[in-house]
């Protein structure tokens, strides 16, 4: 009974160290149920936090509030700074067309595609394979000849006065095509070489940059440099200058040259550079003075610069070199 009298006192003085007054009402009158202090104060500052909590809730609502209206007003400019871009290309497209420059720049972006593959389609035209180098777009529009701009105004009748849309501006574009009847020609693109010619180093004169032949007909195109600037044969089956066609024997000079015979009526005039290099796909066309000494090598003994013994080689004052893409020739 001691012990028991021990305990309770001993709990007693524990609860009177860690007071703190609850209350709660009962049948309308207040009465004392327990004192806990520790848990007051945990009460109090959990109360404190809550308010501090509201606080910033309510710093991030105006912080929240001011970014939506930011964002608001960002996207304002940005939709009036597309629409002044899209708008400044349709102006440049229209003063380009009327000063006849021809282009297809009014076109948005996203339906280039479609039309690309539209023209191409009616207009027959194919595309060679490294064309991807080369956006497609910029390859139609070559094929432009001709472009019209038409305004057709629109009363209130047609439009019910459902908008405030006045008329329709139309822009007409004309493409050249081939005919489907026409005989396809080969295409060459002719290299005046120099050479030594009477103690003098020349080259033939007045020569086309590109022929067309048709062997069937014996016809010809032929283009000059600024004549078949907008063209692309490497791409492209088709070109806008599509000059008039004509018979070998007119030109005497081209027909001594496709058929190997001796240049006759051809003029030359003076070349001064003692040397002359340019590939010609897996071919090299040399020219110098006199005949010259070379070893091939292996690319990746020149990088290494170690060069092994090679059979030398002499080239003539006019060559025609085929070689492989990891083959090089060192001049000796």
């Amino acid at each position: 009974m001691n012990r028991v009298t021990e305990s309770l006192n001993t709990f007693q003085q524990t609860m009177d160290t860690h007071t703190a007054q609850i209350l709660h009402l009962n049948e309308g009158q207040v009465k004392l149920a327990y004192e806990l202090n520790y848990t007051q104060a945990a009460l109090n500052q959990t109360i404190d936090l809550v308010n501090e909590h509201s606080e910033i809730l309510r710093t991030h609502e105006t912080a929240l509030r001011t970014l939506s209206q930011m964002t608001m007003f960002l996207s304002n400019r940005l939709s009036a700074f597309v629409h002044s871009v899209e708008t400044h290309f349709i102006h440049t497209s229209i003063e380009n067309i009327l000063e006849n420059n021809l282009n297809l720049q009014f076109i948005h972006h996203k339906d280039l595609p479609q039309v690309t593959k539209m023209i191409m389609k009616a207009t027959n035209v194919s595309l060679d394979d490294n064309s991807a180098s080369f956006a497609s777009i910029e390859l139609v529009t070559r094929l432009l000849v001709k472009q019209r701009i038409d305004f057709i105004s629109m009363n209130k009748t047609q439009n019910n006065g459902e908008s405030d849309l006045i008329g329709q501006l139309i822009v007409s574009s004309f493409f050249a095509a081939p005919s489907q009847t026409q005989a396809p020609f080969s295409l060459y693109e002719l290299i005046p070489v120099p050479f030594n010619h009477r103690k003098q180093r020349v080259r033939l004169a007045q020569v086309p940059y590109a022929i067309g032949i048709e062997s069937k007909g014996q016809q010809f195109i032929r283009w000059s440099k600024s004549e078949a600037e907008s063209c692309n044969f490497a791409v492209m089956t088709t070109c806008r200058e599509t000059l008039a066609i004509r018979k070998e024997g007119i030109d005497k000079c081209l027909s001594e040259i496709l058929t190997d015979g001796p240049l006759e009526s051809c003029q030359v005039e003076p070349h001064i550079d003692p040397i002359f290099v340019q590939r010609v796909d897996q071919h090299w066309a040399i020219s110098t003075n006199t005949t010259t000494k070379c070893h091939p090598i292996k690319l990746a003994e020149a990088e290494n610069m170690k060069v092994g013994v090679s059979k030398e080689i002499t080239l003539p004052p006019v060559a025609l070199i085929t070689t492989l893409d990891s083959t090089s020739f060192i001049y000796t």
